[in-house]
């Protein structure tokens, strides 16, 4: 029966990353190359790691809500 199905969907991405100077940090992830930075003790050279979650969340919320680019809803 379908109800007797069990599916297992296993994700790994693997990643690695090392400190540049001050609070850059250098990712590499899937053959790209991120870099993330902070404004305070660093040299706010790129976006700090919030700002990528941040854009992580806007994402999902564009898929839920197109055209809006923004999360105007609380997200379930």
């Amino acid at each position: 029966m379908a109800e007797d199905i069990q599916v297992k969907r296993e994700i790994v991405i693997e990643a690695d990353a090392q400190t540049l100077e001050k609070m850059r940090k250098e990712g590499h992830a899937r053959g790209f190359t991120v870099y993330c930075d902070e404004a305070r003790g660093g040299d706010n050279s790129a976006p700090s790691p919030l700002a990528y979650f941040a854009c992580r969340l806007a994402s999902d919320c564009s898929r839920k809500f197109p055209g809006t680019g923004k999360c105007s809803r609380p997200i379930s």
